[in-house]
C-alpha cells in the first residue's frame, strides 16, 4: 500500500460492555478510529482519550439525551 492511510470512523455500540470492549480494542490495536453509542454515558471508559463515547436513548431514538456537536456532522437535522 502506497500513500498515507487515513483510519475509518468505527462506531461501536456498547465498546465498554463485555463484547463491545474487545471489538473497539481490536480496531484500535488495528489502528482504526473508534467511537461508542451508550445508554450509559457516566460508565467508566477504559481506552480513554482513544474513544469517544455519545449517550443514546432508547425511549427517544431519534435524538441523543442532549444536543451534541457531532450530531451535526453525523447529517442529524434536528442537531443544526
Amino acid at each position: 500500500m502506497t500513500g498515507s492511510y487515513t483510519p475509518r470512523m468505527n462506531v461501536v455500540t456498547g465498546a465498554f460492555g463485555f463484547i463491545g470492549r474487545y471489538i473497539a480494542r481490536n480496531l484500535l490495536e488495528s489502528g482504526e478510529a473508534v467511537r461508542t453509542v451508550t445508554t450509559h454515558p457516566d460508565k467508566p471508559n477504559p481506552f480513554g482519550a482513544a474513544v469517544q463515547a455519545f449517550p443514546y436513548n432508547f425511549d427517544r431514538p431519534a435524538r441523543p439525551r442532549a444536543p451534541s456537536p457531532w450530531a451535526a456532522s453525523w447529517g442529524w437535522p434536528w442537531a443544526t
